[in-house]
């Protein structure tokens, strides 16, 4: 694994390093740390609205946080697993997501199934990672139904975690700007070649403008742009029988904008004591019978004692960015707080 740097961009506590045995996150008097033993693909970048926010101990556990404020990422696929560590401006945290859930990008122009070009934006879900491979499925456009799922294998260095700058037209041959368009509501089929089965059906809700790259015999290959579904943010290409063409409109516009945001509950908690610490508490959380170090609180974050034990704490802070999950607790050793300020909220 490599080191994530801190949001000042100067390099954290040693906690995180290369997936070796024993893990360099380990240290010496915490609970173990639980990540892949492994590790096929890394990305490093944001983590942006829509991606996973729940940590977990392991693929398929209960849920030990919730991230609600991010800043990068380094992530680790690992075959069906994904491991995530986030840097935020009060934390770092790491732990198993929802692989399915994570969203990739290209990170340049490719052709994708042998139809589809992503572009920037366009959302691809790893599926399973190898050494330096990911099978990943993309999010097709809403008006495309493919015969099968869009899947495709692409070295780890075609996809990102950040939305790059790109021009996905590229890796389409062909560059004919043409006055046609495909009707509405009608079915029509998209195949990769002029006597290839169908890959897949379209069909739109208004007639679509389109791009004629080429003819043979009945066949015409095609190309839609994000037009369609600005969302998918996804060049369609293929071949459709001649006779589906219609003249089109004399132009069109694009609206590419996006937004969203994620929110996390908040709450006072009542304790004994607050402090703030002028370096990194190692923070360790507990759910069920399992006690694992998952990251650290960053200088200056409220933390307030709940509990004490002769050498642990019992913690809670709020505003930081990261919620922890009911059920589970949040500890620090007594001794990283012994050299803390007093606080208040």
């Amino acid at each position: 694994m490599l080191l994530v740097l801190a949001a000042c961009g100067t390099p954290p506590a040693p906690l995180t390093g290369h997936a070796t045995t024993p893990s360099t996150r380990e240290l010496a008097g915490y609970p173990g740390v639980v990540e892949p033993a492994e590790v096929a693909c890394t990305f490093e970048g944001p983590w942006e609205y829509g991606q996973p926010d729940e940590l977990r101990f392991r693929a398929g556990g209960p849920v030990f946080a919730v991230i609600t404020q991010l800043e990068t990422a380094h992530l680790e696929l690992s075959g069906a697993t994904a491991f995530v560590e986030i840097d935020a401006p009060a934390f770092r945290v790491w732990g198993f997501v929802v692989r399915a859930a994570v969203q990739l990008h290209a990170a340049r122009a490719i052709l994708f199934a042998d139809y589809l070009v992503p572009g920037p934006y366009a959302v691809l879900h790893p599926i399973d990672a190898k050494p330096r491979e990911v099978a990943v499925e993309i999010v097709p456009p809403k008006y495309l139904t493919p015969v099968a799922a869009a899947r495709d294998v692409r070295a780890c260095s075609d996809l990102s975690l950040a939305v790059g700058t790109f021009n996905p037209r590229t890796a389409i041959d062909g560059d004919r700007q043409t006055n046609d368009a495909l009707p509405a509501g009608v079915a029509i089929l998209l195949s990769t070649s002029p006597d290839a089965r169908p890959i897949a059906e379209l069909r739109f809700e208004n007639e679509t403008p389109v791009d004629v790259l080429e003819r043979k015999g009945t066949a015409a290959r095609v190309v839609l742009d994000p037009y369609g579904d600005h969302t998918a943010d996804t060049f369609v290409v293929g071949w459709i029988p001649q006779s589906m063409l219609i003249p089109g409109p004399n132009g069109y516009g694009l609206n590419g904008a996006r937004g969203g945001g994620r929110g996390g509950r908040r709450g006072r908690p009542r304790g004994t004591r607050n402090v703030q610490c002028s370096y990194d508490v190692q923070l360790i959380v507990e759910l069920g019978a399992e006690r694992h170090l998952v990251g650290a609180i960053k200088p200056g974050v409220v933390i307030t004692v709940l509990a004490e034990t002769a050498d642990t704490a019992e913690i809670a802070f709020s505003g930081a960015g990261l919620q922890i999950a009911e059920g589970a607790r949040a500890f620090a050793r007594l001794d990283k707080l012994r050299d803390c300020t007093a606080a208040t909220l």
